[in-house]
């Protein structure tokens, strides 16, 4: 048989009321530092995948040849800060080959990026390509091969690793009949290796 019921006191309740109060200030601060964590130990959000995977950011390139281009225009877009880039080295004609096209990552087969033929006829050996590295300093690194059968030099293939980012490459020694190339370079999200990107033409 239960004894008799203690009678509450304002005392007790106000006791038990605090305690109630205690435990739930004490889970709601358990719940922020867990939420926070990331950020106290330096951790950012973000992709962390090796560029050009699956995951995260992608290198894409284009190439360029200072050349006119057809009357009915050519079969690929030249944005206008590659033809701001292109005016600026002097270059008052030039005409894309390719469109934007995804480059492999390290340890990847590479990417063909041009079979070296224009409007039919054979310009030069073709073109491959790939981000080689990531240096420490955040850097992405692209390899890229072709044009003369004796190799290129390519400068300006390095760019910041950030989704946005652009570059103008110059092959300044794989010269075929006195032509000189160029690559676009821009740094974009990875769009499951379709091989292709929207052109991105703001400042």
């Amino acid at each position: 048989m239960n004894g008799p019921l203690r009678k509450e006191t304002p005392g007790s309740s106000l006791k038990r009321r605090t305690l109630c109060i205690m435990r739930i200030i004490a889970s709601s601060a358990l719940l922020v530092l867990f939420v926070a964590m990331p950020a106290l130990s330096g951790e950012k959000p973000g992709p962390s995948a090796e560029p050009g995977s699956n995951e995260g950011m992608a290198v894409y390139a284009k190439i360029l040849l200072p050349v006119k281009a057809p009357a009915r225009g050519g079969d690929f877009a030249v944005e206008s800060w590659i033809a701001r880039k292109l005016r600026k080295r002097g270059v008052t004609e030039f005409r894309a080959v390719t469109g934007w096209v995804v480059l492999a990552a390290k340890g990847e087969a590479v990417t063909h990026l041009w079979d070296a033929t224009l409007d039919g006829k054979r310009c030069g050996c073709p073109v491959t390509g790939r981000v080689s590295e990531r240096s420490a300093d955040g850097r992405l690194h692209v390899s890229l091969s072709g044009w003369s059968p004796f190799g290129a030099d390519v400068k300006g293939n390095s760019l910041a690793a950030g989704i946005g980012c652009r570059r103008m490459a110059v092959v300044d020694t794989g010269r075929v009949d006195g032509m000189e190339f160029y690559v676009a370079l821009f740094v974009g999200p990875n769009k499951e290796r379709t091989g292709t990107i929207e052109s991105q033409d703001s400042d």
